[in-house]
């Protein structure tokens, strides 16, 4: 539960609008796709595009399985 891990997100479909994990020491910049976890938990944020359509964000870590989450922007 308090793992720290670099994770990896990419968004297609759809802009990584931002990522973050809740760690109040961390002043490293938003924008970047890229965030360590805090207490084993990190967040992504996506825009969705101007027209509908499905969005994959996509989560990686080394010596972790990836992961994928299909949105659907309306």
């Amino acid at each position: 539960p308090d793992a720290v891990v670099r994770v990896s997100f990419t968004a297609t479909g759809g802009e990584l609008a931002a990522v973050g994990s809740g760690n109040p020491h961390n002043v490293d910049s938003f924008r970047r796709g890229k965030r360590y976890t805090y207490q084993g938990k990190a967040m992504a944020y996506v825009r969705p595009p101007k027209s509908a359509g499905k969005i994959l964000l996509t989560a990686s870590a080394d010596g972790l399985r990836s992961a994928s989450l299909e949105l659907t922007a309306r």
